[in-house]
């Protein structure tokens, strides 16, 4: 079942966005990481895919005993720079 539907990188100033990798994480480690390379999102413009696919960790949420608190993060990056990143609260039971 898919529980990230969409995912929507914008680009706000006045340059192309290039070479960019689009990772989505949880911490806790109950996503696996799941990572997709974007080659470019024109200035003034808006990139978005309904095709995240990152799966859930069967053997991790086996052996969850008790509810824990997390984090499902989406980051952009070129190159090393950090260029957009979001976090959403999770609970994992």
């Amino acid at each position: 079942m898919p529980f990230v539907r969409r995912v929507t990188l914008a680009s706000p100033g006045q340059e192309d966005i290039r070479d960019i990798t689009l990772r989505i994480t949880s911490d806790p480690d109950v996503v696996s990481p799941w990572a997709l390379h974007i080659s470019e999102v024109h200035a003034g413009t808006t990139w978005s895919t309904d095709d995240a696919r990152p799966l859930l960790s069967a053997d991790r949420l086996r052996s969850q005993t008790e509810r824990e608190r997390g984090h499902l993060r989406v980051e952009a990056r070129v190159g090393d720079q950090l260029v957009a990143s979001t976090a959403e609260d999770i609970v994992v039971l």
